[in-house]
């Protein structure tokens, strides 16, 4: 198996989700399969991006699988992780594309910024 961005991509698209929880954005893929998602992070650490992985058994379910999930939850290594899948995307690219851009416009603050906004004093 070639894992390059393409290949990410396409898993992505089919087994993947991207979103802005609070002011974090995330990135998961959660799969069955412990060796892809190994093989996808092995990947994602070759260029920079640090992602976690944790398995567990869905909730509340005795017939699925033990699945395993691929977790990016920094603004800088969400925005390399799209930057890389996005010319590929068919299926998530807009929702990605958002996501890119609120990394964009809400960079990350500061300490000093955040003791700001938490006191009501951010312009």
């Amino acid at each position: 198996m070639v894992v390059n961005w393409a290949y990410i991509a396409g898993f992505f698209d089919g087994e993947g989700n991207v979103g802005v929880y609070g002011r974090t954005p995330a990135v998961t893929m959660t799969q069955t399969n412990e060796v892809v998602l190994r093989k996808i992070q092995g990947f994602l650490g070759t260029v920079g991006i640090k992602s976690s992985m944790y398995g567990y058994k869905p909730y509340r379910s005795s017939t699925h699988n033990f699945v395993w999930k691929l977790s990016i939850r920094s603004k800088e290594s969400t925005e390399k992780f799209l930057h890389g899948v996005i010319p590929y995307l068919c299926v998530k690219k807009v929702v990605a594309q958002d996501v890119q851009r609120f990394v964009q416009l809400y960079p990350k603050m500061t300490p000093q910024q955040r003791t700001s906004v938490k006191a009501g004093h951010y312009v």
